[in-house]
């Protein structure tokens, strides 16, 4: 079954959201929790990325300036954040692109997966570093509460396969995640987190 491609509005470039969350927000206490992450040359043959060959890609805001690109899907990842933390998988889940950035000064690699519509834009991001990583969700809406307290973010498991140790500008990326998270919200809400699934991306620079 092919996907028809899904354009979101360039409004809030989903990729000056994922800069400042990284760089900005990742050094938090209660943000980072290292796992070493798992290398498997072959994975790039499995059939899961014959399959997104042949569907189109769901493209976020940064996508409609990029002539380039070529819009094969990106990703198979099921994610979906909700306040019950058993329950069926959403229909929506799926409906995702993987966009990876290299930060040179810092040595580190950035693959966001989510997706922005009119309002918002959703997903989690991984933060790759000399052999380890983290997995962090994030929420965009429109209107921001600067006063807000930020959430607390817990990971309850978090496994990552790569295709390779090492990356630069320019090199083709291709994994999988599994992972499960909570998030309390104003020490009111828990908001728990489920992503899983393989993911591609060709590694552009993270502007600085």
């Amino acid at each position: 079954m092919a996907y028809s491609p899904i354009v979101v509005n360039p409004k809030y470039p989903l990729i000056l959201f994922v800069i400042f969350y990284c760089t900005g927000c990742a050094g938090k206490k209660n943000d980072v929790q290292w796992d070493e992450v798992r290398i498997n040359p072959e994975i790039a043959k499995d059939s899961i990325y014959q399959q997104l060959d042949k569907q189109e890609e769901v493209l976020s805001a940064e996508d409609l300036l990029d002539t380039l690109t070529l819009h094969r899907r990106t990703s198979d990842v099921t994610y979906f954040s909700e306040q019950t933390k058993n329950i069926p998988i959403p229909p929506h889940s799926r409906i995702n692109n993987c966009r990876a950035y290299f930060l040179p000064s810092a040595n580190k690699l950035l693959i966001n997966i989510g997706i922005a519509d009119l309002h918002t834009s959703r997903g989690f991001t991984i933060t790759y570093k000399d052999g380890k990583f983290f997995t962090k969700p994030y929420f965009e809406p429109d209107a921001i509460d600067e006063d807000a307290a930020e959430p607390i973010h817990k990971n309850i498991y978090q496994k990552l396969t790569l295709d390779k140790p090492e990356y630069t500008i320019g090199d083709s990326l291709y994994g999988n995640i599994d992972f499960q998270s909570f998030e309390i919200v104003e020490s009111i809400d828990t908001i728990w987190h489920f992503g899983k699934g393989g993911f591609r991306a060709k590694i552009k620079r993270l502007p600085e």
